[in-house]
Order: structure tokens, then sequence, then C-alpha cells
């Protein structure tokens, strides 16, 4: 993830864009890429939607990049479940503003 990414909201969207069509690269997709990922979804859709999008999004991403989703690589159900977790609590305290997912994802 790029320092621009969280500047502004245009930028966030267009990185977002990017991560639900498969085209990050694997240099971009970082822990702090993930959380603004799961910030960006977890802001603007009801939990259980929010969810399905970064499972989803996230499993896609791996294939597109090269890789594979099993039982040993790829996506983890246990860790992106927890990390979700982290991220709504982290904007239930600090808001979804660009200044707060600048902070969560220091």
């Amino acid at each position: 993830m790029s320092p621009d990414t969280l500047e502004n909201e245009n930028n966030w969207e267009v990185f977002v864009g990017r991560f639900v069509s498969g085209t990050l690269k694997a240099e971009e997709w970082t822990h702090q890429a993930h959380l603004a990922v799961a910030a960006w979804f977890v802001s603007r859709y009801p939990p259980i939607e929010a969810g399905v999008r970064i499972r989803t999004g996230i499993r896609h991403l791996n294939v597109c990049l090269g890789g594979v989703n099993s039982a040993s690589r790829g996506y983890h159900e246990t860790l992106t479940e927890f990390w979700i977790l982290e991220v709504r609590s982290h904007l239930a305290e600090h808001g979804a503003g660009l200044e707060s997912i600048r902070l969560l994802t220091q």
C-alpha cells in the first residue's frame, strides 16, 4: 500500500476497487492494506455483507496473485475474522474518517 492510498477518499476507494478487481500487486497487499480494505467495507456495509465481501475479495486476490486458498496456505478464516472484529472495534471507538483509518493502519 502506498502512502497516498489514504490521502483522500478517492484514493482509498480506487485502492479498494483494485482489490476487488484483483489488480493489486503482491507488494501492495501488506498488513496495512488488509486493514484499510477491511475498514472500507466495514464502514460501508452491514456486518454480514462486509464480512462476505472481505472474505470473497481476499480469496479472489490470492488467486489473481498466483496463490492458492487451502487449509495450509492463502486465505485464513480465523485470522480474517479476528481482524474484521478488530477493525469494527476501532471504527466504533474512533470513527470511520481517514484520520482514524490512518491510525488503524500504522
